[in-house]
């Protein structure tokens, strides 16, 4: 009597665990993940570059209004959409590279700054400067608030890290939002590159892909505003790595679909028509 012999069952490989997207096919194995473990992983990054963010607030821009608001007269306010001053005009109350607050009652450009932004306030309004030129926003009709170092010193310490906390927030949902879109967006031109490279790719993949596809841009972009904090870029560099953040997006996409497995039972060599 003959025994039975079995062929053994090979175990069906697992596919990659998906952890860091940094390389493509980090992002490639986000195919198979979890939304959940999507969504986690988008918000550990999201986390990080508002940080950085947060940072470069703290150091840049926050110390420069401290600065202005012990600067501030005794008396002052904006009353009715105009502002009470009786100090000289026009004044620079602070700058450095990044930020200048100044007080120019009729915005004569006698108090020019080299800053990258300036806030100009005027009698009737408050004028932003920047590198894309200036805009103006009228003081509203009826709008009250005060303009003075005895009320705006213990105003402005008391809510200052209130402030940099809710930009920390509003940092982590502006990323988280903005991917979210700019994914969806990619979602479609993900599957189409896929189908036509023969990869083994589907809608819910596709859309994965696509957000973590998305991270290294965001990572680069973070890294950027970094070394413009530290000095070591300019703002036309920083808004030139803003502008390149999109393009690694797309490429990182790209490389990342064609990382991913290709299809079973498609042949790639040979005539199809030959026995």
């Amino acid at each position: 009597m003959e025994a039975n012999e079995q062929t053994p069952v090979q175990p069906k490989a697992s596919p990659p665990r998906a952890f860091l997207p940094l390389t493509p096919m980090g992002a490639a194995a986000f195919t198979q993940a979890s939304f959940t473990r999507l969504w986690v992983v988008q918000f550990i990054f999201a986390l990080l570059i508002s940080v950085v963010l947060t940072w470069f607030l703290a150091t840049a821009w926050f110390p420069q209004v401290t600065k202005a608001v012990q600067q501030l007269p005794e008396t002052g306010k904006i009353d009715d959409g105009k502002l009470v001053w009786s100090e000289p005009s026009p004044q620079i109350l602070s700058e450095n590279r990044f930020l200048a607050l100044v007080v120019d009652l009729t915005h004569s450009g006698q108090a020019r700054s080299t800053a990258h932004v300036q806030l100009e306030f005027g009698a009737t309004d408050l004028v932003v400067f920047s590198i894309f030129g200036n805009c103006t926003f009228p003081y509203p009709p009826g709008f009250e608030m005060m303009f003075n170092r005895p009320e705006l010193v213990p105003w402005w310490g008391a809510w200052a890290p209130p402030i940099l906390a809710l930009a920390t927030l509003g940092g982590i949902l502006a990323l988280m939002c903005s991917w979210f879109l700019l994914g969806t967006l990619y979602w479609g031109p993900a599957w189409i590159f896929a189908f036509f490279c023969n990869r083994d790719l589907s809608w819910s993949g596709a859309w994965r892909v696509a957000q973590v596809s998305l991270l290294p841009g965001g990572v680069f972009l973070g890294v950027a505003i970094l070394l413009y904090g530290l000095g070591i870029l300019d703002l036309l560099q920083l808004l030139l790595a803003w502008a390149l953040h999109f393009l690694i997006g797309w490429l990182f996409l790209g490389a990342s679909v064609l990382a991913g497995p290709r299809q079973t039972g498609i042949p790639t060599k040979g005539n199809p028509f030959k026995a």
